[in-house]
């Protein structure tokens, strides 16, 4: 593990507290004095860009070692979405083009920066190359990836201020019944649910919510990106709570899973 992070170099190292022969702790005691730049962010009890932590949750036990997470819970509706494509799209191409536009990735998980114009499954199903892009240089008018869709919106990467303070941990999945292709709305549950790891809700996962989605003032402010500005003034905090993910190197360390690894925002 040692050796791996030394090779890699990466921005955040997940670990199991308890492994064979060095526990995640004595680990990350290591790796810290080989790789002093690593930053702990979503673990509470550290240091972090902002210096020693303030304000950590009581009992001690929780604040040391630790994260915060949120549960998200939204409801999709298939069939108004389809209709939707049909109605701005004439051909299925069209349509995949539009929802892809409105993400900002194809259904491979091709981004649309690396594949403008049609699906690039090999660039989808490629970890190391399908989050390997910017905004500011290869795509500073959303001509590619239009500058409100969701992937730009809830991470705006270079163009964001302040973006080692937005970085969150998340994991997704979808609930309900499939609607088969073609079928009408059936009026039935179904979405997505997704857990948000960080170590404060406030500048990650709520400042994603309510400024990089929700306020208009963010919006307004993505014109400024061609100019060289930023995508938003992301150093505020919100009018009500805050935070979001940036691109993020992760090294994860202990059980293994056997997902392949989905593209991040």
């Amino acid at each position: 593990m040692l050796e791996e992070s030394i090779r890699l170099r990466p921005d955040v190292i997940v670990a199991d507290v308890s492994m064979p022969l060095l526990n995640g702790l004595d680990s990350a005691r290591r790796i810290r004095e080989q790789t002093p730049n690593v930053k702990f962010v979503f673990i509470l009890g550290y240091p972090d860009e902002d210096g020693p932590p303030l304000r950590l949750p009581h009992p001690e036990l929780l604040s040391r070692n630790g994260s915060f997470m949120a549960y998200r819970r939204l409801e999709e509706h298939v069939g108004a979405f389809r209709d939707f494509l049909k109605e701005h799209g004439k051909t299925p191409e069209e349509q995949e083009l539009v929802a892809a536009k409105l993400m900002g990735r194809w259904r491979s998980g091709a981004p649309l920066v690396l594949a403008p114009d049609k699906d690039d499954p090999e660039l989808g199903a490629d970890p190391q190359r399908h989050n390997d892009f910017n905004y500011k240089q290869q795509d500073p008018f959303g001509y590619a990836v239009p500058l409100g869709s969701h992937i730009r919106r809830m991470n705006p990467r270079d163009t964001g201020a302040n973006m080692n303070r937005r970085r969150m941990i998340r994991r997704g999945a979808t609930y309900g019944p499939y609607l088969p292709e073609g079928a009408p709305e059936d009026s039935k549950e179904r979405g997505i649910a997704a857990f948000v790891i960080c170590a404060s809700l406030i500048r990650q996962f709520e400042f994603a919510q309510n400024v990089w989605a929700n306020d208009r003032n963010t919006s307004d402010a993505q014109g400024a990106i061609g100019g060289g500005g930023g995508f938003a003034d992301s150093s505020r905090q919100p009018a009500n709570l805050t935070p979001a993910a940036a691109t993020t190197s992760v090294l994860a360390i202990g059980r293994r899973s056997r997902r392949r690894a989905k593209p991040s925002i």
